[in-house]
């Protein structure tokens, strides 16, 4: 059992790749901005940094935007990390926008990424110093994000601001084990997160120096394939493969048709392993991440509402909570805004500020 990352990490492809980055299509956007040269933090940092810290920019509530971090803190608890949630609240807190402080505090927030994707090398490094970025780091940062927000403009908007692999509600047990699948994931691919999705572009996010390797093609292929498996809507729109790489703003695409059936074949069967029996521990493993996502949502609300509250939406503005129904560790909150009327959110992942005093 293994993480799409790990798995592309560690397969061995044909000479070329299974698909060849010379088959995408490169655009390069202007931009007259110089980066530093130099930066004392990992690319892989840098590179969640930029995705999360994009994702909040455009309007995603902070624990939606720095949502598998959030879930990292409770595998961290669980692992005997006991005020993880606690320290990785109070880094939340000093993110405000694309000031120094925030950037950094985004950084110490991205280390909790680690408890998710590799839980165990995450809790032998625990005790490690982990280096908060220089000034050249956080420059480059702040630049990479402000081109994230002109390449949106230009490619967006996304439709999807991060997405897994979990099967549509209605799935039965049954059915996933026949297919040797829980939605998306199998048995060798437990877990897995892709960056954006727009209407019928998959995106991932990648920062690197390197032009487009064909480990991030394959990354991007198992994601188009086992969203499709998942039989999630969103995913039926998707005829392109698409990255972003703000590091060098430049802009890689390829149509889905011009992939081979036959290496789309290869890479379900060898790679991710569908068509294998599902082992029933499989089942258990899924529910203990679906426990870890609702306790995400239970430890991260950070504002609970009450009838009467004074609310501040980024998009709506100020209004006035006129009910709330609890709702699966949520909120089903109506507020009455002084500019659009009377709106529902959910407080778990609508961009809201409870107001203090009017």
């Amino acid at each position: 059992m293994a993480s799409v990352t790990e798995i592309v990490r560690t397969t061995k492809q044909p000479y070329g790749g299974f698909i060849k980055p010379s088959l995408f299509k490169e655009v390069r956007i202007s931009d007259e901005t110089e980066l530093a040269l130099t930066e004392n933090l990992s690319p892989a940092t840098v590179g969640m940094v930029v995705d999360y810290m994009t994702r909040y920019i455009m309007g995603a509530k902070l624990t939606d935007a720095f949502r598998i971090s959030c879930i990292g803190a409770v595998y961290a608890k669980n692992l005997g990390y006991t005020d993880a949630v606690d320290v990785a609240k109070s880094f939340l807190r000093k993110i405000k926008g694309l000031d120094d402080e925030s950037i950094v505090y985004a950084c110490r927030m991205v280390w909790f990424d680690a408890y998710y994707r590799v839980p165990m090398w995450a809790k032998q490094h625990e005790s490690r110093e982990k280096n908060d970025p220089d000034a050249h780091t956080v420059t480059n940062i702040r630049t990479m994000i402000n081109r994230s927000v002109s390449f949106w403009n230009k490619y967006g908007p996304p439709t999807k601001n991060g997405f897994t692999f979990e099967p549509i509600p209605d799935t039965s047990e049954e059915e996933m084990a026949k297919n040797g699948s829980h939605g998306g994931y199998t048995y060798d691919v437990d877990r897995g997160d892709g960056d954006f999705l727009t209407e019928d572009t998959l995106w991932d996010y990648k920062v690197s120096k390197k032009k487009l390797t064909s480990k991030t093609t394959l990354q991007l292929l198992m994601y188009w394939i086992m969203g499709v498996h998942s039989g999630r809507p969103e995913f039926k729109t998707i005829n392109k493969l698409g990255v972003f790489n703000p590091r060098l703003n430049t802009v890689y695409i390829l149509d889905v048709s011009d992939i081979p059936e036959d290496t789309i074949r290869t890479v379900e069967k060898n790679v991710i392993g569908y068509e294998k029996p599902m082992p029933a521990r499989m089942s258990t493993m899924k529910m203990l991440f679906e426990e870890s996502v609702q306790a995400q949502k239970r430890e991260f609300v950070t504002n609970r509402y009450e009838k009467g509250d004074i609310v501040e939406h980024k998009v709506f503005g100020r209004g006035r909570v006129l009910a709330v129904k609890a709702a699966a560790g949520d909120q089903i909150v109506e507020i009455n805004f002084e500019k659009v009327g009377v709106k529902k959110t959910m407080a778990n992942f609508a961009p809201l500020t409870k107001i203090t005093e009017e």
